[in-house]
């Protein structure tokens, strides 16, 4: 099938998963229109259809394979135009779900194996609330409620143990004296990307001091290695407590203006969240 099955990309990897006619297709197209990206066609509807109009001959399980292929040469194609986001209508998992459900539990041993190896961002699950269609493809009208039920159960088997981990080294970190860890303070989680060398100097000689005044507690860490499921752009971390009623406004100086500036430019912010925590031991 190729070396090269998916293309090294930082854009996030979005599968529109389920069964047939619950609007796979209609859903990648509009949501890659909206986010003015790109998405992958299902290729095994234009190869099976070609297969009916010429033999009138349905898909055996000799056809999967050259299927997987054609899919993921698509994907990889795709994926080099794309923005942020790939919107994919269907991938390996449902072709191996369709061989589950279409011969007695029968799929590839190869397919089985793309299939736990190969890495999606997010599975957005369709449901059969949308009225079937008839065409020449779609075979399972009256198994409709059967094969949701099979699609949830796969994915949530497939994820049910798979934790996104990240391995990190501490940089730096301060506490405030008044700070008292407790089960139930919410934290802030933020993923950085390092931009230039002069990032982590950035972070620990003037932002750190800069939140001095408003941070109960601050961490600044690099992630030194991650699980393969995990987002790849991100190189450092931030873990934070603030104080109540941080974050007002304060006069600053041209040189801090221009240190922030800068500063700013040597990495880019890709996401955070706030936790609410279990556990907080110094």
């Amino acid at each position: 099938m190729g070396k090269n099955i998916q293309r090294e990309n930082t854009c996030l990897k979005i599968v529109l998963f389920g069964p047939e006619c619950t609007g796979k297709t209609t859903l990648a197209k509009l949501l890659a229109n909206h986010y003015k990206s790109q998405w992958v066609p299902e290729f095994a509807r234009e190869y099976l259809q070609k297969k009916w109009d010429k033999f009138q001959k349905v898909c055996t399980k000799e056809d999967l394979l050259k299927i997987v292929s054609g899919q993921l040469k698509m994907e990889s194609n795709k994926i080099s135009k794309a923005r942020n986001f790939l919107f994919c209508d269907t991938n390996i998992l449902v072709t191996r779900i369709w061989s589950e459900t279409h011969f007695d539990g029968y799929c590839d041993p190869e397919i089985i194996k793309l299939s736990e190896k190969l890495s999606y961002d997010y599975y957005l699950l369709t449901s059969i609330d949308v009225p079937w269609k008839k065409d020449d493809l779609r075979d399972r009208p009256y198994d409709r409620e059967k094969m949701f039920a099979y699609f949830k159960e796969t994915l949530d088997n497939k994820y049910k143990e798979r934790l996104v981990t990240y391995n990190t080294s501490n940089v730096a970190a301060f506490a405030d004296e008044n700070l008292q860890p407790a089960k139930g303070m919410n934290a802030v989680y933020i993923g950085m990307e390092q931009l230039n060398e002069d990032y982590e100097r950035f972070e620990t000689e003037y932002f750190q001091k800069a939140h001095q005044g408003n941070k109960m507690y601050w961490e600044f860490n690099k992630i030194t290695d991650r699980s393969d499921n995990a987002y790849k752009p991100v190189t450092h971390n931030i873990f934070e407590v603030n104080k109540e009623n941080s974050g007002q406004d304060q006069e600053s100086s041209f040189v801090d203006e221009m240190m922030a500036k800068y500063g700013m430019a040597s990495r880019t912010l890709h996401g955070w969240m706030v936790v609410e925590l279990l556990e907080f031991k110094l």
